[in-house]
């Protein structure tokens, strides 16, 4: 499961713009949201986050992850944050940046048998609180009307999704 996902990822990368950075926005998508307020762009990256979430499911019922301990699926996953740290720097959603370097460096940290499993999961448990107070804290200060169709935003989001996870599993299968 785990070649074929790869050659499929690796084929789409090659068939597609992706340059071989964590960051997976390019400079027309950036300068298009930079005009988006700080909500939208949280917006973007947070349901980029969801839509990875049932790659992760997959991962963790994949027989092959489970006989390496999740090692190669760990390793997509600190990509992952990795990558959505990188794309909220570029976005210039700062607190979001940071919270997704954490987790990237809790996974790392587990990976390198720094922490166990109990304290990988406190310590996801306290970013994503911290990341739930920023998300409600932006809130009063939605706009009405978007400033970007929410089409856009979606499409945005799912297209960071699809870069971040492809992106993520070449790298950890070198």
């Amino acid at each position: 499961m785990r070649l074929v996902l790869a050659f499929v990822v690796t084929l789409a990368a090659l068939l597609s713009p992706i340059v071989a950075t964590a960051q997976t926005l390019d400079a027309r998508e950036i300068e298009t949201f930079s005009k988006a307020t700080v909500v939208e762009r949280a917006y973007i990256l947070k349901t980029a986050e969801n839509l990875l979430m049932p790659k992760l499911k997959i991962m963790a019922d994949d027989p092959e992850n489970k006989k390496d301990g999740y090692l190669w699926a760990s390793k997509v996953t600190a990509l992952w944050y990795a990558s959505l740290s990188k794309d909220a720097d570029s976005l210039q959603v700062p607190m979001l940046a940071g919270l997704y370097k954490d987790k990237s460096a809790l996974f790392v940290m587990r990976i390198q048998g720094k922490i166990n499993a109990q304290q990988l999961e406190s310590g996801e448990n306290a970013i994503e609180q911290n990341k739930q107070l920023f998300l409600e804290s932006l809130l009063p200060d939605a706009p009405k009307r978007p400033t970007i169709p929410i089409e856009q935003l979606n499409a945005a989001a799912e297209s960071m999704a699809n870069k971040t996870h492809g992106l993520s599993v070449l790298r950890a299968s070198k």
